[in-house]
This record gives structure tokens, sequence and C-alpha cells, in this order.
């Protein structure tokens, strides 16, 4: 693009940027549940497990208290087994890595449009308007199937200071001294 951009073409590239923004943050998010509910799932998986086998050797021992300890570490593991199938964290995550990827996937999509599509001459305004409402359209698909996923707080803290300490930035992009 050469000269000062019209403003139909600064309205184009501050949009763009709002989806990638707007991208940014819900991929992390997204990841950050992923997470969290993976760290679950085998937290809750472990300990049913070790509560089963505490419950097993107990009873097996055959000693007066041996069998309340099993019985209680049996009705223990019972409720870690019926939590985890309930919540089903697993598949949580995976919901949740999904989500993130198409967020990054359209994130991506708009660093290249900011970055490259934009500069280019030979498309018209109408040809970057229509790509950019494509993607805000993409969005706000994204943002209405995704957001059935519910999200934490902490994962939304965790993404945003994330997101602000520069993890999704590239090195590229990163300031550069002079002469380098």
């Amino acid at each position: 693009m050469s000269g000062t951009p019209t403003p139909l073409r600064r309205g184009i590239e501050n949009q763009a940027r709002r989806v990638l923004e707007d991208c940014d943050y819900s991929s992390r998010r997204h990841f950050e549940d992923a997470d969290s509910h993976e760290r679950l799932h085998y937290q809750l998986g472990g300990l049913a497990s070790i509560l089963s086998a505490i419950a097993i050797a107990a009873l097996l021992a055959d000693v007066g208290p041996s069998r309340v300890i099993g019985l209680v570490a049996a009705g223990a593991a019972l409720v870690v087994i019926a939590v985890l199938t309930a919540n089903n964290p697993g598949r949580l995550a995976v919901q949740h890595q999904t989500a993130g990827n198409e967020f990054l996937a359209l994130r991506k999509e708009a660093q290249l449009f900011c970055d490259a599509d934009l500069n280019r001459t030979d498309l018209t305004d109408a040809q970057l308007e229509e790509t950019v409402r494509r993607m805000a359209d993409r969005m706000r698909t994204l943002n209405r199937t995704a957001g059935l996923l519910i999200t934490s707080g902490a994962a939304w803290k965790r993404a945003k200071r994330n997101v602000q300490a520069g993890e999704s930035t590239y090195q590229v992009d990163q300031p550069r001294a002079p002469g380098t």
C-alpha cells in the first residue's frame, strides 16, 4: 500500500487486529483450561486407583479395623470415580484443546492478513473488507460454539498474564536493536 492508508483501510486493519487480539486471548484461555482438565483427569484417576488399592489391601488383610479402612477407601474411590465419570475431564480437555486450536488458526490468518494482505496494492478495499468480515463472522461462530465450554476464571487470568508477557508474540515481531 503506497502513501497514507485511507480511513476505510485503517478501519479494516483495526477490525482485523481486534480479531487477532480476541483470538489470542480465546485460544490461550482454552489451552489453559485444557491443561487444567487434563491434570484433573490424571489426578482423579490416580487417586481412584490408590484408594482402590488401599481398599483391596485392607479387605484382604481380614483384621477388624482394616475392614473399616477398606470400606471407607472403597467408598471414597467410588465417589472419585463418580466425579471422574460425571465431569469427564479428559473429554473436556480435548474439547478445549480443539477450541484453542480453532482460535489459534484464525489468529494466524488475521496476522497474515495484517502483515501481508493489507499491504498489497492489487487488492481493493472491497476485497479486504470482505476478507475481514469473513474473519469476524468466523470468530463470532467460534465464540458461539466454544462458548458452550465453560472456562474458569483462573484459566482466563493465566491466559491474560501469558499474552501480556508476550508468550504469543513471535521473536521476529520483537523490537530490534538498531543495526540488527
